[in-house]
């Protein structure tokens, strides 16, 4: 029986939050103990992170030198600025409302992580974020460090001595629940039906006091431009792969350029601008499957290989170990469902 493959839209984190990260990771970790796959994450010149990437990177602090609460390092590091052009336009808005209006619009070109939106009751203003991705250990660092990034940046840009925030998190209180005392001047529940983020309305109208139009006006400027950018890119790459999700034989470039109503020549230049490739995609695609009927089936490797159109079972083995580490039998039998 053949199997039936689910579309996924790839989401992203800005790569520039790579650079806080890469300089913790080198502040706890001797160069010669270094893992080289985090090496050539941090060392990338793409734009953006994939989830699998960022998830490599977290796990390594997680899991792997048993920092789970690294992300509170994080944030007494950070400054607003770190944020890019988006940081810098709310630093420059008129009051709080206006500031949250421009994360509102443009925290996409910063992360895709979750979708946030935001209502107001008679007293309160209510931040929801709604998780893209099933709630793990990355999510939850994530959580912490899109609140936390939240509740400094608007005690800074109002000069609160206190903030008058309250925080709700999905997750059970950690171990680390200390560190969530020593940051947060504010109360914080566990093991809620959302994720939000609350603080009193009569905030929203604080002006904030390094309001500048001029600057804010340019630095807007600059976020609709990476926002353009990000979804175009976004919606050429997300075709491509769902072509190749749903076809039953994979496409030359040529046909998908055909699909997409471009030359092969413009599709090319497209995703070399958004640091991708045909061949690379469609490998990323053929192990995709590979996975599945590995661990869904007892099919063959041998027949696996030429189900994904590969010629010869080795050059399956070979990519598939490239891109897992481990063979398919290998993967197969750590991941076969019991």
């Amino acid at each position: 029986m053949a199997l039936r493959f689910k579309s996924k839209t790839e989401k992203a984190v800005s790569a520039s939050y790579a650079d806080s990260l890469k300089d913790y990771y080198d502040a706890h970790v001797a160069a010669e103990n270094r893992d080289p796959i985090l090496e050539a994450i941090f060392n990338s010149k793409k734009r953006y992170l994939s989830w699998e990437a960022y998830q490599t990177i977290f796990n390594a602090f997680i899991i792997d030198l048993n920092f789970p609460d690294f992300s509170f390092d994080i944030l007494e590091e950070s400054q607003i600025s770190n944020h890019g052009a988006l940081g810098l336009a709310v630093l420059c808005g008129f009051n709080l409302k206006q500031a949250l209006s421009i994360v509102l619009k443009f925290y996409r070109i910063r992360s895709q992580l979750f979708k946030l939106t935001m209502t107001e009751d008679n007293d309160n203003v209510i931040l929801e974020f709604d998780l893209q991705y099933p709630l793990n250990q990355v999510m939850q660092s994530s959580l912490e460090l899109a609140m936390g990034t939240i509740h400094k940046s608007k005690k800074e840009i109002l000069a609160l001595s206190q903030s008058e925030d309250a925080l709700y998190f999905s997750f059970s209180e950690p171990e680390y629940a200390a560190r969530y005392q020593d940051f947060f001047d504010c109360p914080v529940y566990f093991n809620q039906p959302y994720n939000r983020f609350v603080f009193p309305k009569a905030q929203l109208m604080q002006k904030l006091r390094l309001a500048n139009q001029e600057a804010r006006d340019t630095l807007l400027t600059q976020c609709e431009t990476d926002l353009s950018h990000i979804e175009s890119e976004n919606n050429l790459i997300t075709h491509v792969k769902q072509y190749l999700q749903q076809c039953e034989e994979f496409p030359s470039v040529d046909e998908m350029a055909d699909k997409l109503h471009l030359s092969s020549r413009s599709l090319r230049r497209h995703l070399q601008q958004s640091h991708a490739n045909y061949q690379s995609m469609l490998i990323e695609e053929r192990i995709r499957r590979g996975k599945i009927l590995l661990t869904e089936s007892d099919v063959s490797i041998t027949d696996i290989a030429h189900q994904l159109g590969y010629a010869e079972a080795a050059n399956f083995r070979k990519s598939f170990k490239k891109i897992t580490t481990l063979s398919p039998a290998q993967y197969r039998k750590q991941h076969a469902q019991e």
